[in-house]
């Protein structure tokens, strides 16, 4: 069973994106890494481990993989099925790749979860302003899209902002607006 996932969190992630914006949903997830990673590395159990690998679980998948979607609204079909499938195969994979490599190579110079923290931390936290810069990025190319843009219309969109969301983005986030989004954000 996933905590993360159904209807509460379709609803949890529209609230989420309506009051702070698409990019702190976004943000969410590498924070709590961050955070769970830390308490690994203070606390060093196997409970706590099972707590970080749950909530970030539940959070990819409840919060993180909406809001991703939404990122999508504002490119055509095209482009996003292009983006998406990079995204989906290359950066995913790398990341995963990378990842590996870099616990087997602290691991074979002697640091443990402590040298693990002193990478991951930081780039959760790189991870962390790039979802709040994307959300904003989004946001303002939202709005220069609904104002007519330099085109005028839905610029360079196969159809209107908002009937390109994604049918795999819950209902919830195809009527929250993505000039919504706090600017201040």
């Amino acid at each position: 069973m996933d905590a993360g996932s159904g209807t509460d969190s379709a609803t949890l992630t529209g609230k989420i994106i309506q009051r702070f914006g698409l990019g702190v949903a976004l943000a969410i997830l590498p924070v709590a890494t961050a955070l769970g990673f830390i308490g690994l590395a203070i606390y060093g159990s196997f409970v706590v481990l099972i707590l970080l690998e749950a909530t970030t679980r539940a959070l990819q998948r409840g919060v993180t993989r909406p809001a991703r979607e939404a990122l999508f609204t504002v490119v055509g079909r095209e482009d996003k099925y292009k983006a998406k499938a990079f995204v989906d195969t290359f950066i995913y994979r790398a990341g995963d790749v990378v990842g590996a490599q870099t616990e087997g190579a602290l691991g074979r110079l002697g640091l443990a979860v402590g040298g693990l923290v002193s990478v991951v931390v930081p780039l959760a936290l790189v991870w962390a302003a790039l979802g709040l810069w994307m959300g904003r990025a989004q946001a303002a190319r939202a709005l220069t899209l609904t104002n007519g843009g330099p085109g005028g219309g839905n610029v360079g969109l196969e159809q209107p902002i908002e009937k390109s969301v994604s049918s795999s983005v819950p209902e919830v986030l195809s009527g929250v607006t993505q000039t919504q989004a706090k600017p201040w954000l």
